[in-house]
C-alpha cells in the first residue's frame, strides 16, 4: 500500500524517477552512518538475481533491503515473490522496505 504525502518533500518526491529517489535516499542514509550498496540497475547484469531489492544498507547489525518505486511504480512478479519468501525472516535487525517517499526512511536517518 502506497503512503500518502506526509510532507511537501514527499509530494516533490512523487515527481522523482526511481533512480533519483534511490540516490536521494542513499545519500541520506550514508549521511546518517549507514553503509549503502546499490545493486546493478541494468536488468542484463541482474539476470541471475531477479527479485533482489535495489539497494542494501547496513549499520550496527541492522540490514535494510530497499526497493524503490516511483509513485506509479509496481513491483515485478519476481520482487513480490522475493518479498513474500523473505517476510517470515524479517524482524528487528532485517527490514524490507518498499520506498515511495524519502520520509519512509526517517526513522533510520
Amino acid at each position: 500500500m502506497k503512503p500518502h504525502y506526509a510532507t511537501a518533500d514527499d509530494q516533490a518526491a512523487a515527481e522523482m524517477t526511481e533512480t533519483e529517489l534511490q540516490r536521494l535516499c542513499a545519500h541520506r542514509l550514508r549521511s546518517a552512518g549507514w553503509v549503502v550498496k546499490v545493486l546493478a540497475s541494468d536488468k542484463r547484469q541482474r539476470k541471475g538475481a531477479m527479485g533482489l531489492p535495489d539497494a542494501l544498507a547496513f549499520r550496527c547489525g541492522v540490514t535494510l533491503l530497499l526497493e524503490f518505486k516511483s509513485e506509479t511504480g509496481q513491483q515485478e512478479t519476481s520482487q513480490v515473490e522475493f518479498e513474500a519468501e523473505l517476510k517470515p525472516h524479517l524482524g528487528d535487525t532485517l527490514h524490507y522496505i518498499l520506498v515511495y517517499f524519502p520520509q519512509q526512511l526517517a526513522e533510520f536517518c
